[in-house]
């Protein structure tokens, strides 16, 4: 069947669930809708897809990033960041973000179908997008009841894989109606976010005069609420005769832009405010979660909240901001390691020893060295190496504050790792070595981060396996040992001095603990805690 072009209409049926945006949901458009299809069309769709990408059919305008491989948020926030940043004729300070109104659900299938035919000859193609797209049909599952299937009269089929490669089709031509081919690029999009960096007035006008045209021809709609304009010019520009809101800020790929720039100090306080809420949350509901539950929480609850930027904030942070990001760290591992009545510089660093987490600023500087692998990876049109290729020639065009200046792709380390980039595990190796190294630096005789090696940290995380004790109440008492406060405030029941840990050996004849936590055989380490426990009921 599916080499004639007809796939089975069983495919064609999707299961709606609808997930509240806000804990206050009351109107549809306040849900978003997680839509699953059947495996088999998954499983055909995937393998689909690869053919797809092989095809000169997949060679989309490169200003465009979203669902591609070798481009992403990440490239296009550079490229905005550093236009604010340029010399001259260059810079573009005016921008103009502009929203289309659920653009996935407003794809007309037969304009795309039509689309599809004009950039490939193939039936084939074309005969198994149509039978993929056509007669679709969902149900909907509210409180647990599915409702009666209904047809689809609209929009890309949602939950396909191919559904994003085909929007991308779909809006390819505006970009390439929007892009003036000069070094400098006007527009820069990422699936349906549309940014434009006109040079002047009249250039802003006939980039949204584009957009408006191509909305009318392919049946789209700006949500004109939901776009915007920000720049120093103060332009009073009209879309659909309505005239462009100018926000004071407006969040463009997950960072707020306002005239002049990204606004990093407003990112840094919403992503440290929302991390320390739910840092909050989770030592409300964790208080009996084991260390090593907390600390993976934490790497994928808290600290994702403001790593998603880290190679543009590497550079971009003042002190004062990496300083708050820090704090909440700070905060997040002492929950992690159950020890929230310590502090202190040298606590703080055997923290993040114990955790294998390194601090804001080296964590950051390890996203920016990844960053530098992902540029070198990334598509030969990505238009970041355009841009990265004009600075490095006339570096003079940029001011300081450009990220491509202060060499945000080409990391001192990056070049280290560079000629070795293709070598298989080489990478990793490198940045765990230089990971490790950095935990375990000490500064002074007493440091306990002397008794934390290479045996002792697991290979992946980094973290000291007192975290990875199975008994929790063990794991917090291995936590304790390796801080030295085991025996805090307590008196040896032997000499009845304030205990200290040579009293084990002094008084007990127990010596070679700190030997035993490895991963050779954490039963044994278990055993020697469950002793000490016993001594003191600890």
């Amino acid at each position: 069947m599916v080499k004639h072009g007809i796939t089975p209409d069983c495919w064609n049926t999707s299961h709606i669930y609808p997930i509240p945006k806000a804990s206050d949901s009351i109107t549809i458009d306040k849900f978003r809708p997680i839509a699953l299809t059947p495996m088999l069309r998954r499983i055909f769709e995937n393998i689909f897809l690869q053919y797809l990408n092989s095809l000169e059919l997949s060679h989309f305008d490169p200003l465009q990033a979203g669902f591609r491989s070798g481009f992403s948020t990440m490239t296009h926030s550079v490229i905005s960041h550093d236009l604010f940043y340029l010399k001259n004729d260059d810079q573009r300070l005016d921008r103009i973000f502009i929203d289309l109104k659920q653009a996935y659900d407003r794809v007309d299938i037969d304009i795309l179908l039509n689309k599809l035919k004009k950039r490939s000859d193939s039936d084939l193609i074309t005969n198994v997008i149509y039978s993929l797209f056509t007669n679709c049909y969902s149900t909907v599952s509210i409180n647990g009841s599915i409702s009666q299937p209904f047809k689809r009269q609209r929009g890309l089929f949602q939950g396909s894989i191919l559904s994003p490669f085909l929007f991308n089709i779909y809006i390819d031509d505006l970009i390439t109606s929007l892009s003036n081919n000069e070094k400098i690029p006007s527009a820069l999009l990422f699936a349906d976010d549309i940014q434009l960096m006109p040079k002047n007035y009249d250039e802003a006008k006939k980039l949204l005069k584009i957009v408006e045209e191509w909305c009318i021809y392919n049946r789209m709609q700006i949500n004109v609420q939901k776009s915007g304009y920000i720049g120093p010019s103060d332009w009073r520009l009209t879309i659909d005769g309505l005239e462009l809101p100018k926000p004071s800020s407006y969040k463009y790929l997950g960072l707020p832009v306002i005239k002049g720039g990204i606004d990093w100090k407003s990112f840094v306080l919403d992503s440290t405010k929302r991390s320390n809420g739910v840092l909050k949350f989770m030592q409300v509901k964790g208080n009996n979660w084991p260390p090593i539950t907390r600390l993976m929480l934490y790497r994928s609850n808290i600290r994702s909240l403001w790593e998603y930027a880290a190679p543009l904030m590497s550079i971009a942070l003042k002190d004062t901001e990496f300083d708050l990001i820090e704090a909440v760290q700070e905060r997040s591992l002492a929950w992690v390691l159950g020890s929230s009545d310590h502090s202190g510089h040298q606590y703080r660093r055997l923290f993040r020893s114990l955790s294998g987490i390194e601090s804001i600023v080296d964590r950051f500087e390890t996203l920016q060295i990844k960053f530098g692998i992902h540029v070198a990876n990334s598509s030969a049109s990505n238009p970041l190496y355009e841009l990265i290729s004009q600075i490095e020639i006339n570096n003079s065009m940029a001011s300081n504050e450009s990220l491509i200046k202060n060499n945000i792709h080409n990391h001192s380390e990056f070049r280290i790792i560079k000629p070795n980039i293709k070598k298989n595990g080489y990478i990793r190796n490198y940045l765990c070595k230089r990971k490790v190294g950095l935990l375990s630096i000490t500064r002074s005789d007493s440091d306990r981060i002397k008794y934390l090696n290479k045996s002792s940290r697991h290979r992946r995380s980094a973290a000291d396996v007192s975290l990875y004790v199975k008994d929790k109440f063990l794991s917090r008492l291995a936590i304790k040992w390796r801080m030295s406060t085991i025996f805090f405030k307590k008196t040896c029941v032997k000499c009845k001095n304030p205990f200290r840990i040579s009293h084990l050996n002094d008084c007990f004849n127990v010596t070679g603990t700190d030997e035993l936590f490895n991963f050779r055989d954490i039963s044994e380490l278990e055993n020697r805690l469950k002793y000490i426990q016993s001594m003191y009921k600890l």
